[in-house]
This record gives structure tokens, sequence and C-alpha cells, in this order.
């Protein structure tokens, strides 16, 4: 009794959050006018902290402009 229970709120879980979608929406986009390359990422290891952002490389440009 406890398994079908079990099975079916993994089930219901999967589904939900399967159905919730991961697309853009369309008055989003990148933040920047150049292909998005991560350089760095969330909670990546630093030598001695966690990052608490993302990097986005610019091809050594500096000055671009950045959409919020």
């Amino acid at each position: 009794m406890n398994i079908i229970k079990l099975l079916s709120s993994s089930t219901l879980i999967l589904l939900s959050s399967l159905a919730s979608g991961q697309g853009m929406h369309p008055a989003m986009g990148h933040p920047m006018d150049l292909p998005v390359e991560v350089a760095g990422n969330f909670m990546e290891l630093r030598s001695n902290h966690f990052h608490s952002g993302i990097d986005l490389k610019t091809n050594g440009r500096t000055g671009l402009p950045v959409k919020a």
C-alpha cells in the first residue's frame, strides 16, 4: 500500500515538473547582444568562497551595454 502511494506521488511530481515548462518568456532575452558563453558558474568553488553569480564572456571587450 505504501509503495503505491510513493509511486503515485513520485509520478505526480514528475509530471507536474515536466508540464511547468522551461522556455523563456517572449519578452525576455539574453542580457547582451553577444552569443552567450559562460565564464563562471553560480556556486562555483573559488579559492576561499563560492561564486555568488554568473560571469559571461565578452570577447575581451569592456563597456558593453547589459540589459537588466
